[in-house]
């Protein structure tokens, strides 16, 4: 099982991971954490963006993370369409590789 602790972790070394093709990339940060019952919907941003506000600095793609609870599994939920379809749509995901990985 995976704590919240340990699932905002994983996002925040996920989403900091050094880009070849992004050489001056901001320090990502996270802004939430919502609770479901399959894990943790982890929301996150620039920390320039944050701090100031200002749209230069805007993260384009930056949806939030779907974390699995039982083994800490990242599902990106993407930009498009609305938030709670896209968490459902994730949620889903992760359900198949629940399935998957413990179907062995």
């Amino acid at each position: 099982m995976i704590t919240q602790q340990k699932a905002e972790q994983l996002v925040y070394e996920k989403i900091n991971r050094p880009d070849s093709s992004w050489p001056d990339k901001p320090e990502m940060i996270l802004t939430r954490t919502d609770e479901r019952e399959s894990g943790w919907v982890i929301y996150w941003t620039s920390r320039p963006y944050h701090e100031t506000g200002d749209f230069r600095y805007a993260i384009a793609g930056n949806g939030p993370y779907l974390v699995c609870r039982q083994d800490g599994a990242l599902f990106h939920t993407g930009t498009q369409p609305s938030i709670e379809d896209r968490i459902r749509e994730a949620e889903l995901r992760l359900h198949a590789h629940l399935q998957n990985a413990f179907s062995k």
